[in-house]
């Protein structure tokens, strides 16, 4: 099988069975830490590369948006052909990949369209580097900016361009030579730690998802394995209401049906206080081993402190009574994480 070098993020995403990155979420990227040779495009000066599969729809205008600290020059392809396979040419007055292709700043966007004519929908997001560990924060959005706004002049300066000529697609979701591997596939994707406070942050613009409606959120993906059991803490000095959830699938996604005694999340849900914690384990008939961290509030920018403890404390440690208060509790019905 060929090698394919992935970040993802934040979920947020068309996971699971088959890994695509998420429209409408920033995504870090991280470039591979080996040399590697791509014969589907031409890079130059790269030799480090993070490869993902997105899904696009033939027609359909999108926005890639780019931000990155470090200042240099920044090379990041949407590639209508699978960059593993041999370079292929598209139709008359379609392109084989668009691109931020600039000598330095610290972000970009460009507009594109893909071409009514593609055959598949399947590109492929390509983040070449010419060193290795690079990052650079990206997403896609589905639909795209106005051209006016994506080449808008902010303080003197461009933010942006537009392709003009259309992208062709050329691969199907079905097509055999598609990501499979999962493991390969993930190993460099930005997931939520375990064992480590982390500090999150509640979005600063509100955004709606389909099970949460319109919030401010923060959502990040965790890789939790069947048949073992966490503890989720949280800590936050406002002392209002808590809704941090583990969900199983994609919170901006359908919810798959679920197996006979499981749950599609478990969380922290609490009308007040400073912290609070919870044990859960994870349903052994669970379809993936990608579970989502989100923070649900109405507040932007809200601040809240958390760990997922991988083994997890006793029952009776978490449920423990402190100064005569509960500090925290147990789902008794697992986590089912799906497709």
């Amino acid at each position: 099988m060929k090698k394919i070098i992935l970040f993802f993020l934040l979920f947020t995403t068309n996971l699971f069975g088959e890994t695509y990155f998420p429209k409408n979420q920033w995504v870090t990227l991280t470039a591979s830490s080996e040399k590697t040779i791509l014969p589907g495009g031409y890079y130059p000066g790269a030799a480090y590369f993070c490869v993902i599969p997105v899904v696009v729809n033939p027609g359909a205008k999108y926005t890639l948006f780019a931000e990155w600290d470090d200042g240099k020059a920044m090379l990041l392809f949407v590639q209508g052909n699978n960059p593993y396979e041999k370079h292929f040419y598209p139709p008359q007055g379609a392109l084989n990949n668009v691109s931020i292709n600039i000598s330095g700043g610290k972000a970009w966007r460009i507009n594109f369209n893909i071409d009514k004519r593609s055959k598949g929908e399947v590109a492929y997001i390509v983040f070449a580097s010419g060193f290795p560990g690079r990052k650079v924060r990206v997403m896609l959005k589905e639909p795209g900016d106005p051209d006016s706004v994506t080449r808008a002049i902010v303080k003197g300066y461009s933010i942006g361009d537009v392709w003009e000529s259309p992208l062709y697609v050329k691969e199907s979701a079905s097509v055999s030579n598609r990501p499979k591997d999962m493991a390969e596939l993930t190993r460099n994707i930005d997931f939520f730690p375990i064992n480590q406070w982390v500090d999150i942050y509640s979005s600063n613009q509100m955004k709606e998802l389909k099970f949460y409606g319109k919030r401010y959120f923060y959502v990040k993906p965790v890789r939790l394995e069947k048949n073992k059991k966490y503890t989720l803490f949280a800590e936050w000095d406002d002392g209002e209401s808590l809704l941090l959830m583990i969900d199983g699938t994609d919170p901006d996604k359908n919810y798959a049906s679920l197996p006979p005694g499981s749950n599609r999340n478990v969380g922290i849900n609490i009308s007040g206080g400073k912290a609070w914690r919870i044990n859960f384990e994870v349903d052994g008939r669970s379809k993936s081993d990608i579970a989502y961290v989100v923070l649900s509030t109405y507040t932007p920018n809200r601040h809240v402190r958390v760990m997922i403890k991988e083994p997890a404390d006793p029952d009776n440690v978490t449920k423990s009574i402190v100064k005569g208060y509960y500090i925290g509790d147990v789902w008794k019905t697992p986590l089912y994480i799906g497709d």
